[in-house]
């Protein structure tokens, strides 16, 4: 069942210390599925947000997610301006400026082609990584930037032979929801560490086999897959 998409102001609470964070979006669901998804992935230029740290530090689970008010898209900025400095979000929150972020307005930049591109080529499936991204872009916007159809001229070389069949194989229901949840950069750099050590294989897939097939697992263990990320 398709959810349904609403525009508006959120709340992130952190249920412990009290904490929260505004944001706005053309999106609001989509865009909880993004911050969760991106406050584990190490590579993300806004890995060490406020934010970002105390669900790492506190867990998930320890955040309450909630809508302020629903509103249309060409007024979620102006809102999201209001509930942060009417609650004081900057000064005792997760938020770290006053003005928001402008979500909702936001489109897609160079570097975000960029950043998609890199993750294609690290072999993330375009499901976790349009995440990030659904609440600039609809899916067949992405699809496109996804498979090189536009924004030809940023980073071509990694459609290669071995990358295209990789995500032929690995597509599935790319972006639709699924019971497995997909590995982070963070657990990638974990397996191949274990690998270094002289870890069992076997072993250190136990702690993914929710995650992955062990083929799957094994084309990282030996450097197949993901050679970008060292």
């Amino acid at each position: 069942m398709t959810q349904q998409i609403i525009s508006g102001i959120y709340k992130i609470t952190n249920i412990i210390t009290n904490e929260f964070y505004i944001g706005a979006s053309s999106n609001i669901h989509c865009r909880w599925q993004a911050h969760k998804n991106r406050y584990r992935n190490i590579l993300s230029k806004e890995y060490n947000k406020k934010l970002y740290s105390a669900m790492r530090n506190y867990g998930i689970d320890s955040f309450k997610f909630e809508i302020l008010e629903e509103c249309s898209a060409d007024s979620i900025f102006e809102r999201e301006q209001f509930f942060i400095k009417s609650l004081n979000a900057y000064e005792i929150g997760y938020n770290e400026n006053h003005e928001g972020e402008n979500h909702g307005k936001s489109k897609v930049t160079i570097l975000d082609v960029i950043d998609i591109r890199q993750r294609y080529a690290n072999h993330e499936t375009k499901r976790n990584v349009y995440l990030d991204y659904c609440d600039k872009i609809g899916k067949k916007g992405f699809h496109k930037i996804w498979n090189g159809y536009t924004w030809q001229n940023i980073m071509q070389d990694v459609y290669t032979i071995e990358n295209k069949q990789f995500h032929k194989n690995n597509t599935g229901s790319p972006l639709e929801n699924n019971a497995k949840t997909q590995l982070t950069n963070k657990d990638v750099l974990f397996i191949r560490e274990q690998k270094e050590i002289g870890a069992s294989r076997k072993e250190t897939y136990k702690m993914f086999q929710d995650k992955l097939t062990f083929g799957s697992f094994s084309n990282i263990w030996y450097g197949y897959n993901w050679k970008s990320l060292t």
